[in-house]
């Protein structure tokens, strides 16, 4: 249920991850950890009671990761049924880094985890392609039927997968059969050469043929997210030629500007650690269908992750104490995993406890750079206090490490309104700071860097709402401080030089 709402809602539940505690000594090693952790966290509980929360989540969890790994060895097989049909090679794929410790909690669990694959040569043949796309959409129809034939466009509810326009392999007989076999014999052999996990310890928690465009509307892209695996495999099954030039792809996180979105041909295979934070790319016209797999493995029960999306349902359900206990767990074995940071920020300010929530707010700010959530949501608290110029430091670095990305034709849709907002709240908090230095009477000389840098980004964020009001409003208001700098500036320079 948690994996079918990460993915259905873009939730950054599928986000998680951490090391294996099988051992006495290893749970011991934990819990020193977290007793460094939560006296770092908040002083508002005593270390008792924390651990006494804390200890049956981390439990819990890997028992759900226990129960998970069974199902998937009961469902697709072991490895040793099978041979690999192919030895994999670094000349085989084409590789791409989003930079080391940007790949999630689990990163330095993988071999190569900070790198994201691409096979050369496609590892499906066409026919393979076309018979998943055939089944796929056949029981895509027949749950529709089931269902009353509608696709679930208003926002309520909890669409199936019919209505997304995605089809579970378990529910494809033929494809579930074939995919039992490439597993073992194609898929896993490509993980393990690249990531150092053993085939025979992988095995796969969900499968999924989606079809972008399958109701013949434009396909939104979806929000940037994690997995919830250790590692995801995506697997092209239609041409490129099957959808428009301009849309399709997966953005990664990390990559270049020029290159963050990566496209593949029919049958050819990408992989990555699902703790990339990642999106697929909506397409405007056309159709493209993809195999996702998401594999996990039975010596990595990836704690963190699985802490972290309980910790969404608490919160989800109103159970801010319960969520935080949660978050608090993960961090236990994850001290600088930014979504568990920016989770309990979340939590510390529904309790109003405003000093914890910048706290973690800014440790997650600091974990993790390419995220840059935190930086807003901080810039936003400290307007609300009436901090301004510290909340225009905050909208200052997330522009400064958007770099004016956000503006190249055909960025990601996420970064357009990173920026957008960045520079509408960042041009607020530089009129605040004008309107304060003349109120007091300042001759604040930033001021005169603030307002014409609030007028070039208002103007920009105009662009992208023309006839916005409020954004004209505050353009006015601009325009006046401006104009009273410029003659406050004018005043200055007379009576220095009768002086």
């Amino acid at each position: 249920r948690v994996m079918g709402m990460c993915r259905r809602n873009g939730l950054p539940l599928a986000i998680w991850t951490l090391s294996l505690l099988v051992t006495t000594n290893c749970f011991s090693l934990s819990t020193s950890r977290q007793i460094e952790s939560s006296r770092s966290v908040s002083n508002t509980a005593s270390f008792d009671e924390q651990t006494a929360a804390t200890a049956p989540i981390l439990e819990s969890v890997q028992q759900d990761h226990k129960t998970e790994v069974a199902n998937g060895f009961r469902t697709w097989g072991y490895s040793t049924e099978y041979t690999p049909t192919k030895e994999w090679i670094d000349d085989d794929f084409i590789s791409r880094s989003v930079g080391k410790g940007n790949a999630g909690p689990h990163e330095h669990m993988l071999k190569r985890g900070d790198e994201i694959f691409q096979t050369m040569q496609p590892v499906l043949t066409t026919e393979e392609c076309e018979q998943l796309i055939t089944e796929a959409r056949q029981v895509i129809a027949a749950g529709l039927e089931k269902e009353g034939n509608f696709q679930n466009t208003s926002g309520q509810g909890q669409p199936t997968n019919s209505q997304l326009g995605e089809a579970r392999v378990s529910q494809m007989p033929r494809a579930q059969q074939w995919l039992r076999q490439a597993l073992h014999e194609r898929f896993f052999p490509i993980l393990e050469s690249r990531f150092g996990v053993s085939a025979s310890e992988l095995t796969l928690n969900d499968a999924l043929v989606i079809g972008y465009g399958y109701f013949g509307q434009k396909s939104r892209s979806q929000p940037v997210h994690r997995d919830a695996d250790l590692l995801s495999l995506n697997v092209a099954l239609s041409t490129q030629d099957s959808f428009d030039p301009n849309g399709g792809g997966t953005f990664f996180e990390g990559l270049p500007a020029e290159s963050s979105i990566v496209q593949m041909d029919q049958g050819h295979v990408l992989c990555h650690s699902g703790g990339v934070q990642h999106a697929g790319r909506g397409i405007s016209s056309g159709e493209r269908w993809v195999l996702v797999l998401f594999a996990v493995a039975g010596s990595e029960p990836q704690m963190a992750r699985r802490c972290h999306a309980k910790g969404l349902i608490h919160r989800e359900n109103g159970n801010v104490q319960d969520a935080e206990d949660t978050f608090r767990a993960g961090l236990t074995v994850a001290p600088k995993d930014h979504l568990l940071l920016t989770s309990l920020g979340g939590v510390f300010m529904a309790k109003e406890q405003e000093t914890l929530a910048r706290a973690q707010l800014s440790a997650a700010a600091s974990a993790y750079e390419h995220c840059q959530k935190a930086n807003l949501a901080l810039g936003r608290m400290m307007l609300a206090n009436r901090r301004p110029r510290a909340a225009l430091r905050r909208f200052d670095a997330v522009l400064d490490y958007l770099n004016d990305s956000d503006l190249v034709t055909n960025s990601w849709m996420p970064l357009k309104a990173m920026g957008w907002d960045a520079r509408v709240y960042g041009s607020h908090a530089a009129i605040l700071c004008s309107q304060e230095a003349m109120k007091n009477g300042i001759k604040d000389f930033d001021t005169g860097m603030y307002l014409p840098r609030a007028m070039e980004r208002l103007n920009v964020a105009l662009s992208a709402v023309p006839g916005d009001e409020r954004i004209l409003s505050m353009l006015d208001r601009v325009k006046e401080l401006l104009a009273y700098h410029d003659q406050d500036s004018d005043k200055s320079s007379s009576s220095s030089t009768t002086r």
